[in-house]
């Protein structure tokens, strides 16, 4: 019990943090928080494996993440679609890239 309230405590502002944009930590924390506090899984990858795409299909939530060969995973943007079950590849088609560094 203690273990989960020290994490939620630990986590909590930063997951709030994750879902805007540019915000870095370590790939584990990152995808630790987006499946626990969000529910999103991963649902779409570019093809160098460098930005996955996560969502919520129930909710509607996403959250885009760039991946660094250190370790580090840094959201690029975020949202929801407005539409649970939104296509992933439509999320992906329509992101033009333009924060990322």
């Amino acid at each position: 019990m203690f273990k989960s309230v020290f994490f939620a405590a630990l986590f909590a502002p930063a997951l709030a943090l994750a879902q805007g944009a540019d915000t870095c930590m370590t790939a584990g924390e990152l995808d630790a928080g987006l499946i626990d506090w969000y529910g999103e899984s991963p649902v779409e990858t570019s093809d160098d494996g460098s930005m996955v795409l996560w969502q919520n299909a129930e909710t509607g939530t996403w959250t885009l993440v760039a991946y660094r060969p250190s370790g580090m995973a840094c959201t690029l943007d975020s949202g929801s679609t407005g539409l649970a079950g939104a296509a992933a590849d439509q999320i992906m088609a329509s992101y033009d890239g333009s924060v990322l560094r």
